[in-house]
């Protein structure tokens, strides 16, 4: 920007126009962020001395612009322009006549700093040098009290900026942060914790004991000062979430002052903020606190019931929980929320002290692992309190429980419940045995009591999880779902007789948008678990569940995670039960073989026909295979890369199929001659699964497949890849093993095989070890199908190019090949015809 322009700027930005001014401002800006204003000493000041005359100006737009402007210019300042106009915001701070100049002022010096990232290497260490005792001096004067706000961010931020690469030794920073913890405005009280907290962070251990010292004895001395003592707690409690393990030799004195407060104490939000501290404490210092825990428990146990302003009816509560769960009518449902609606926040706020007692519940679970004390404890309560009436407090209950069936699958090792199952499309694919699972509880007598107690506790839980599925709280309803989901995955076939209660919530929540998905999966959870146990399965309730699924799979508008869950499970269920399903099974089938057709819905739908494929339950599926076969090719051929797994995947579920409804008699050419298109070494992935679909289709399907030549050229042209290893090669090899023993036309004798290799690598311009071991399998696989008259020939032909050979490649080669004969088919070197 040339000197012109600036002049020009700076003119109007002392315009009588308000406009101009505005305008002027926003210039400066854009060429700031552009970096096309270039300044000299002169301008420079001039544009500042304007600037800073700006914040009293008398216009609110202008005055914004311009603390932005601010806040943007200090980044381009030298350190003494910098220095300077810093000091002229912190004395418009302190002395400035008007109220709103001074607030302005601090807002201009809080953005200047919180966006501070200087193009002139100006340290920010040096900006709270320079600060600093500024600040500490207005904190410590009379000022407003929105400027205290503005510096205690301030403050803040520098501490959490700078860490502990500074040391924070300023005269009077301890006192006013401390005096300002105790001012009579919340907004400046809370500043002023999470200050302290931040300085108690980045100070060393004399400061941290000193400052420590100093919050304790605060708190004794507001025992009968409801807020400050509440400022203070929050400030422990801040300070042991940043530095929990400087905190931990401190918490003797303040769980036995906490426990105190809880015990004595009948303000509510008191007992909240120190039932939060106690849930802090838990979650960095466990050890330290771990004396105390039978005492604090035995508190949230007393104030997770309180509830002084409303009585439950026990014999209401039995009643309702059993209540015929068939019945459509949730007559009760009005009642709870007229009982809810008849107390807000200000009436009552009982609910906080619950809540915070949930979640220090939730945080003794998550840090204590004795899991049966925790049963003991914890358990029946937590479900006897799931009828609680505020929606938030219920929630947090739940979770409670949520983390205790989660410390319980901590137990259980990959081995006995894979850590992999989950509710998708590979949740079939992971087998539990509940042999085994049932074995792995008795090895151990503990063990075994922590199941017992959870298994105990199930039934009352599934009640109450049925009560709760009537709210209208989405959040509740979801995490109803998210509860039962842990639970089937954590203690597999456990829900049993119980799961007729959850039919009407579930059924009612797979209708509603918010938490459909959360509904599909527990179902898929359920399935899975239900495919697992060995109890016989009620017919009804079969019904019930795939005519949920099916009337759910057949709405069209709806989102597409709840339809691919949908999808998943359809195919569990008919992988585990479609030997009950009779005629509905025809019916399902080509439901999942008509999606195919659908771009955006046949991943899914290829996953749920693999799983479905994989079943082994007696069950046909014969009259959707040529539909779904006839896809193959089609799918194949396109670039994507996911379809083309699951669509190989699919296929060689069905070809691996021993129950009625394989490839027999379907017409496969279309598909096997996309095979060769696909094997490549860019892809291992993909050309394993294509070489294992060749292998049984060769094997089973000889006359439906067409021609397999260009395979076996494809798998010629593969073994010159050094990365063909592992996996890979093995099943390469397969695919050989059946193509020598197989009936296909067309299919030439050994020494052409041989030939062919040998051609090929004779054209080869560069070496590779790894090939030639490949190679040198291969022939050795195609020759073991071959007599041993076949094969000596070659024997000898090789010797002869040990000792005669032209290149080193070749004599490499034939090397291997010998080596692997012997392998592979040692009858070949018999004593007759040994190596000399």
């Amino acid at each position: 920007m040339s000197s012109v322009r600036n002049a020009d700027l700076i003119e109007k930005m002392t315009s009588a126009d308000k406009d101009f001014r505005f305008m002027a401002i926003n210039d400066i800006m854009e060429s700031l962020k552009n970096k096309s204003i270039t300044l000299d000493d002169t301008t420079e000041n001039q544009l500042i001395t304007n600037l800073l005359k700006l914040l009293n100006d008398t216009n609110a737009e202008v005055q914004n612009l311009d603390v932005k402007c601010i806040a943007l210019l200090v980044n381009y300042l030298a350190q003494p322009r910098l220095f300077s106009t810093l000091d002229a915001l912190c004395k418009k701070i302190s002395e400035g006549e008007e109220e709103n100049l001074r607030d302005i002022s601090a807002i201009a010096l809080r953005s200047s700093i919180i966006d501070f990232n200087s193009l002139k290497n100006v340290s920010f260490h040096g900006v709270v040098d320079r600060l600093m005792p500024q600040m500490i001096s207005i904190l410590a004067s009379k000022s407003d009290y929105s400027v205290y706000e503005q510096l205690l961010d301030i403050i803040s931020h520098m501490f959490r900026r700078t860490g502990n690469k500074l040391e924070f030794n300023y005269d009077g920073l301890n006192d006013v942060l401390f005096k300002h913890a105790e001012s009579d405005k919340y907004g400046i009280r809370r500043r002023a914790q999470q200050a302290l907290a931040m300085y108690a962070e980045v100070v060393d251990n004399n400061q941290f004991k000193t400052i420590v010292d100093r919050v304790y004895a605060c708190c004794k001395k507001y025992i009968s000062n409801t807020a400050l003592l509440k400022t203070y707690v929050l400030t422990t409690t801040a300070i042991c979430k940043n530095s929990g393990h400087r905190f931990q030799q401190f918490i003797p004195a303040f769980a036995e002052l906490f426990l105190q407060i809880c015990n004595r104490s009948q303000e509510d939000e008191l007992r909240e903020v120190a039932l939060g501290a106690f849930e802090m404490f838990f979650s960095r210092c466990p050890e330290a606190v771990a004396p105390y825990v039978d005492q604090i428990s035995k508190v949230v146990t007393a104030l997770l019931s309180y509830d002084p302003n409303y009585s439950y009816d026990d014999s209401d509560v039995e009643d309702d929980a059993k209540m015929d769960v068939d019945d459509a009518s949730v007559g009760g449902e009005s009642d709870d929320d007229g009982d809810s609606d008849d107390y807000s926040d200000d009436e009552d706020v009982s609910w906080k002290v619950r809540r915070a007692s949930a979640k220090c519940i939730e945080s003794i679970i998550t840090n204590r692992h004795d899991l049966l004390k925790n049963y003991d404890t914890f358990g029946k309560l937590l479900i006897k309190r799931m009828i609680e009436r505020e929606d938030n407090v219920k929630q947090d209950i739940m979770n409670a429980y949520l983390a205790l069936i989660r410390q319980t699958r901590l137990l259980i090792p990959d081995s006995v419940i894979p850590w992999s199952l989950r509710v998708d499309s590979s949740c079939m694919y992971e087998k539990i045995s509940m042999e085994t699972f049932n074995e792995f509880i008795n090895e151990d007598e503990n063990r075994k009591k922590i199941f017992d107690a959870l298994h105990e506790q199930i039934p009352s839980l599934i009640r109450r999880i049925s009560s709760a599925q009537k709210t209208k709280n989405m959040v509740v309803l979801e995490k109803t779902f998210v509860l039962l989901a842990a639970l089937v995955t954590s203690y597999p076939a456990s829900i049993g007789s119980n799961l007729p209660q959850l039919s009407r919530g579930i059924k009612q929540s797979l209708n509603d948008r918010d938490v459909s998905s959360e509904a599909i999966e527990v179902i898929n959870s359920l399935i899975c678990s239900m495919a697992n146990s060995s109890a016989t399965m009620n017919q009804k309730l079969l019904e019930q569940i795939y005519n949920l699924l099916i009337s759910k799979f057949q709405v069209t508008d709806m989102d597409q995670e709840v339809k691919d869950k949908t999808t998943f499970g359809i195919g569990f269920f008919v992988s585990s039960f479609g030997d009950s399903l009779g005629s509905q099974l025809d019916k399902c089938l080509p439901l999942l073989a008509d999606r195919l057709n659908n771009e955006i819905s046949r991943q899914s739908a290829l996953k749920a026909l693999t799983i479905i494929a994989r079943s082994e339950k007696n069950f046909s599926m014969a009259s959707v295979i040529p539909s779904i076969s006839s896809h193959f090719g089609e799918f194949l051929r396109k670039s994507n890369r996911t379809l083309r797994i699951n669509t190989l995947s699919l296929a060689i579920a069905i070809a691996e199929r021993k129950k009625p409804g394989n490839f027999e008699g379907v017409d496969l050419a279309s598909t096997f001659v996309e095979i060769p298109l696909i094997l490549c070494d860019t892809d291992l992935q993909i050309t394993q699964k294509a070489l294992h679909l060749a292998a049984l289709l060769v094997a089973q399907h000889p006359q439906q497949i067409g021609s397999v030549s260009p395979v076996l050229e494809a798998v010629i042209i593969l073994t010159k890849s050094a990365l063909v290893q592992g996996k890979t090669q093995k099943t390469l090899l397969e695919f050989l093993d059946v193509y020598a023993r197989s009936d296909v036309g067309s299919k030439p004798d050994f020494r052409e095989f041989v030939g062919q290799f040998m051609e090929y690598v004779s054209s080869w311009k560069c070496f590779s070890r790894p090939a030639f071991l490949t190679v040198a399998k291969s022939i050795a696989t195609l020759a073991r199908e071959n007599k041993v008259s076949t094969v000596l020939p070659l024997t000898k032909e090789l010797e002869k190019i040990i000792l005669k050979g032209q290149t080193i490649e070749v004599k490499i080669l034939s090397i291997l090949i010998i080596g692997e004969l012997g392998r592979f088919f040692p009858a070949v070197y018999g004593e007759k015809n040994s190596i000399k």
